[in-house]
This record gives structure tokens, C-alpha cells and sequence, in this order.
């Protein structure tokens, strides 16, 4: 009879050691949230304070050179570099036609799309961003795409032709959200900031389950 109680006692958990697995699991599963919330938040920390550098670096450079990189005429004269811009004083076509993350459009002088790669090559000649003058690749950012530069964004509702904007690229839905409402308005349509699936679309509203590029004024 004894044997038989002491057999029926170790069959199972009891109520407390249940109790105490399930809070573990609560733990973990919160300690893994808080983790995914802190990764984003820098995330979106990084991306906002890489934009306002850009904007920084351009406005300098213009103040400085009384030009805009990319489409500075004189680059090559005045720092070396392969390549001048056309100096009509935008960066990239004179259509919406999507060069802020080209990067393969031929490295001539005078305007065209070239001019949004040649924009990092000319703002690293004069110091103001990291790397070789000769350099013409867009920074990465912390979501997965790039940061650019180009004439307008997001056809006629959006920032308009002759206008440089400063673009950062696959921003989850949730995390450009938040980045509109630190920097803007919070809405993906209106404001100095604007967003959408494609830049050479209308603008749209964010959606969580989206990526977006956001695009707000360069200079």
C-alpha cells in the first residue's frame, strides 16, 4: 500500500511545479519582446540621426561650395574626384524616374541619374561623410536598404520635382511610422516627410505588414 502511494505521487507535476515552468515561460518570452522592442527602437534611432547627417552634410556642402553635391559642376576641379554634375542644381532626372538607389547608372558628367551616386562621391571628397572620394556607393541603413538622394518623390502628391530629397528604403510599415512622427507629422501623405511602396508612386498610408521608402527635404 505504501509502494502504491509513493508511485501515484511521482506520476505527475503538481500545481506549483506547473505554476512555476509556466512564469519562466512568461519571462522568456517577455525578456525576448523587450529585446525585439530595443533592437527596433535603435533601428529607428539610427535611421533618423543618419537622415539628419545627410541633411547636415548636404546643407554644408552647399553653404561651403555653393553647389550641390552630385551636381556640383566643379567637383572635379576642386577635389579630384571622376566626376562632375551638371549644375542645374538638382540631384539625379529631371523625371521621377527612382535613381536615389541606382547603382548602375553610368558615371558621366552633367545632370541624369548618375548624379545620385556621384552625390556620395562628392560629399566624402569634401569630408563631410565618411569614406574615398572616388566612392560612390549609397550607405547602408539599419533596416536593410540604403540611404539616397534624388529630384522629387512620390509623383505629384508628394515632395515635388526640383526639390532634393534625402530617401531611406525598406522601412517596416510599424518603424516608419514612428520615424514620420518623430521627424514630421506621422502621416505618410502630408507634411515635409513623405512614404510609399515605390518612389515613383503616389504616396500611401503605412500599413504595419508594408515596407516603405520615406523621403524627406535634402536641403
Amino acid at each position: 500500500m505504501y509502494a502504491r502511494a509513493r508511485h501515484n505521487s511521482d506520476s505527475g507535476f503538481t500545481l506549483v511545479e506547473v505554476s512555476i515552468v509556466l512564469v519562466v515561460i512568461a519571462l522568456l518570452i517577455g525578456s525576448v519582446l523587450v529585446a525585439v522592442n530595443i533592437l527596433q527602437n535603435a533601428r529607428i534611432t539610427s535611421a533618423i540621426t543618419t537622415l539628419q547627417s545627410i541633411q547636415s552634410a548636404v546643407s554644408t556642402y552647399n553653404q561651403n561650395y555653393g553647389a550641390v553635391p552630385g551636381d556640383d559642376a566643379q567637383a572635379v576641379a576642386r577635389f579630384g574626384v571622376t566626376n562632375n554634375g551638371g549644375g542645374n542644381g538638382i540631384i539625379g532626372a529631371a523625371t521621377l524616374s527612382g535613381t536615389f538607389n541606382d547603382t548602375s547608372a553610368a558615371l558621366t558628367n552633367g545632370n541624369g541619374n548618375a548624379e545620385s551616386r556621384l552625390v556620395w562621391s562628392h560629399l566624402r571628397a569634401a569630408g563631410l561623410i565618411r569614406g574615398q572620394g572616388g566612392d560612390v556607393t549609397q550607405p547602408g541603413n539599419p533596416f536593410g536598404g540604403v540611404f539616397g538622394i534624388q529630384n522629387g518623390a512620390f509623383s505629384a502628391d508628394g515632395i515635388g520635382l526640383g526639390t532634393n530629397v534625402v530617401c531611406v528604403s525598406n522601412v517596416p510599415g510599424a518603424a516608419a511610422v514612428i520615424i514620420d512622427q518623430r521627424e514630421d507629422d506621422g502621416i505618410a501623405t502630408t507634411g515635409n516627410m513623405r512614404a510609399g511602396t515605390v518612389i515613383t508612386g503616389a504616396a500611401s498610408a503605412y500599413v504595419d505588414t508594408s515596407t516603405y521608402v520615406l523621403c524627406t527635404r535634402a536641403l
